[in-house]
């Protein structure tokens, strides 16, 4: 599970990361998994908490390059994904 406000939030205190997601209305989020082994894998997302929309989500296989707001969508936009 993946939560995006940590448990010891201090919303009284000036907080950087909250600061920088005002200025680019968006809370980006990194997480780096590793898979036990090769083959088809399936990736699912639940919501827990109300009021969080994911908008974007990017897997990066390597050789991805640096953007500010990560890269444009891709061209495979239609039904169930599979990523080999």
């Amino acid at each position: 599970m993946v939560t995006l406000v940590p448990s010891n939030y201090n919303g009284l205190e000036r907080q950087h990361d909250w600061e920088k997601s005002v200025e680019d209305n968006a809370a980006l989020r990194s997480y780096t998994h590793t898979l036990a082994k090769s083959g088809y894998h399936t990736l699912k997302f639940w919501m827990v908490d109300p009021g969080v929309v994911l908008q974007k989500l990017v897997v990066d296989l390597g050789g991805m390059k640096p953007s500010y707001l990560g890269p444009p969508e891709s061209y495979r936009n239609g039904g169930e994904q599979t990523i080999r």
